[in-house]
């Protein structure tokens, strides 16, 4: 990886983390069903992708293998879950819980990685994982006691944590031979077919008269945690390994809890200051560890 490469994969791994710290609260701050939120963040940033993908792509449409295909297939149903899962999550328990608990995949990535991906972590990367987890879980403390709608949500963003797993190994596997802005609308547009069954199901009308007043939050969780998030994550995809923008997320319940703070009142305790310190450390730990120090691998052929 050329010294241009590290540093924009960097840059790329930053903005990425910091825009996804902002969906719970734009999420907390519609009043829109939690399908329904999904469905219009990802109908969005679609609809601002796809002249980008054409411009870019245009005359570059090589015919997909498939295996390629049933992975995007995959993917596109694996990210709905987790955002169905997640967001329904966040009606339930606290922005700092919830997010907590989403992020606390570095371990399934970093075990699946060195099955699946011959991507072992060395000794490092396994305690920085610890010691961010440790982070996570003192985090998650503060929301013990609070009853069973918080233990609810604390399960559903626990498993939406599990999907998001799944999902950043599919990245892994799919980003080195399809190109980020193919990769990212591709599996944004699979994930609103895949969301119309339970929305139809669970009745969450998606023209309701509360709907239209959102529009702007829907927009903003487009732009933001989306392409500026998701997307750029993807990126890095191709150049490093999954256990490390796994780990990179581990900061994210520290950026959602101060924004959470800031706009709706939710301030983090002591506690979650603690926490946050452990889990920072951990992040420091994983990306200085040897197999890191260059971010990851060299860049794919092709």
């Amino acid at each position: 990886m050329t010294v241009g490469l590290e540093r924009r994969v960097q840059l790329a791994l930053l903005i990425g983390v910091a825009s996804v710290s902002t969906a719970a609260t734009l999420f907390k701050l519609s009043e829109a069903g939690p399908l329904v939120k999904v469905f219009y963040r990802l109908f969005f940033a679609v609809l601002l992708l796809l002249p980008m993908l054409f411009l870019w792509e245009r005359g570059r449409w090589p015919k997909l293998s498939p295996r390629i295909v049933g992975l995007l297939l995959l993917g596109g149903l694996v990210l709905a879950g987790h955002f169905g899962l997640w967001v329904a999550s966040l009606d339930l328990t606290s922005v700092t819980s919830s997010v907590v608990l989403v992020t606390a995949h570095p371990v399934l990535v970093a075990l699946a990685s060195a099955v699946l991906l011959h991507e072992p972590p060395g000794r490092r990367t396994l305690f920085g994982i610890g010691l961010g987890l440790a982070g996570v879980a003192v985090i998650a403390l503060a929301d013990l006691g609070e009853g069973r709608d918080s233990l609810l949500g604390d399960l559903l963003a626990g498993s939406a944590g599990v999907l998001a797993a799944v999902y950043l190994l599919i990245g892994r596997t799919l980003r080195p031979v399809v190109p980020v802005l193919r990769y990212s609308t591709t599996v944004y547009s699979l994930c609103l077919l895949w969301l119309l069954g339970p929305i139809l199901i669970l009745n969450e009308p998606l023209l309701s008269p509360g709907v239209g007043s959102d529009w702007p939050i829907f927009l903003g969780l487009a732009v933001g945690p989306t392409i500026l998030g998701h997307t750029l994550l993807n990126y890095t995809l191709k150049y490093v390994q999954a256990t490390l923008v796994s780990a990179s997320l581990i900061a994210e319940p520290i950026g959602a809890s101060l924004i959470a703070a800031a706009i709706l009142g939710e301030v983090p305790t002591t506690l979650v200051v603690a926490g946050a310190g452990l889990a920072l450390a951990g992040i420091y730990a994983v990306a200085t560890a040897p197999e890191h120090r260059r971010l990851g691998l060299p860049e794919p052929p092709g």
